[in-house]
């Protein structure tokens, strides 16, 4: 994945963290209208920001399932879960890039 995605997709996690604090205090529903507005972005931010984490916990288990071609006993069982773990970041990076693409307002 592109440094430059990752950075988006990084901030959008933080854009969502800070939504969720909003939307969760007390004042979030002062201005209905501005409630329903942070209420979409968040709906559309969850979707994007989940995938994200799945792609991140992909990664992470990569790394470990690389750190076992080393142990002859796990070598085998090892391949075949960088194999698919290596499609599950592919896939999430397609999915995510879909998500990434604006949406038509009209």
């Amino acid at each position: 994945m592109k440094q430059s995605i990752r950075e988006k997709l990084e901030n959008l996690k933080n854009r969502l963290e800070e939504l969720n604090r909003f939307l969760a205090s007390e004042n979030a529903t002062k201005n209905i209208d501005e409630y329903r507005k942070n209420s979409r972005e968040q709906a559309e931010l969850g979707e994007i920001v989940a995938l994200f984490n799945k792609h991140k916990a992909a990664e992470n288990a990569l790394i470990e399932a690389q750190k076992l071609l080393n142990d002859p006993e796990m070598k085998e069982l090892a391949l075949l879960e960088i194999d698919d773990l290596n499609l599950e970041i592919e896939q999430a990076e397609q999915a995510l890039q879909t998500l990434l693409i604006p949406k038509d307002e009209n």
